[in-house]
């Protein structure tokens, strides 16, 4: 990367991606030469290849919080942006992101699901029935029902 005096980047090479074998992205030839001409005032280098890692971390579930291992694979697809944030070890801002996005998800059951498909799967008969027993323990609870009288 490459900062000029007016304050742009400008990046030599190529965004990174999973296949990227080298530590730092050779820029090709004919995309090196035009960015030499100006006159720059940094000089960055952006790790843009395939890191991957493992941590543990826990995942809130019906039963407590459960510890996971979590395969992580990242790299750099954006070397201007990191230069700009200022970002020197990526994996803690990857740790961080996914920590509180797996904090945000509830926990979640199935038994919502199987109910929904056991009401899905109900004769006439038995949606009454359901109906008349609903109906008469919320009247029981204090609510307004309709065609009941409180």
């Amino acid at each position: 990367m490459l900062k000029d005096a007016t304050g742009g980047y400008f990046l030599l090479g190529r965004r990174g991606g999973p296949d990227d074998m080298g530590a730092y992205v050779a820029a090709p030839d004919e995309a090196a030469t035009p960015g030499m001409r100006g006159s720059y005032t940094d000089v960055f280098r952006v790790d843009v290849t395939e890191h991957v890692d493992t941590r543990a971390v826990g995942i809130p579930t019906v039963y407590g919080t459960e510890s996971v291992d979590l395969w992580v694979s990242w790299w750099v697809h954006d070397p201007v942006r990191v230069v700009r944030t200022d970002t020197l070890h990526g994996w803690h801002v990857i740790l961080t992101h996914l920590t509180s996005a797996l904090r945000l998800s509830p926990p979640r059951t199935d038994w919502q699901e199987e109910l929904a498909s056991l009401l899905g799967r109900l004769s006439d008969q038995e949606r009454k029935e359901i109906s008349c027993v609903l109906r008469d323990r919320i009247s029981a609870l204090g609510r307004q029902v309709p065609g009941v009288a409180i």
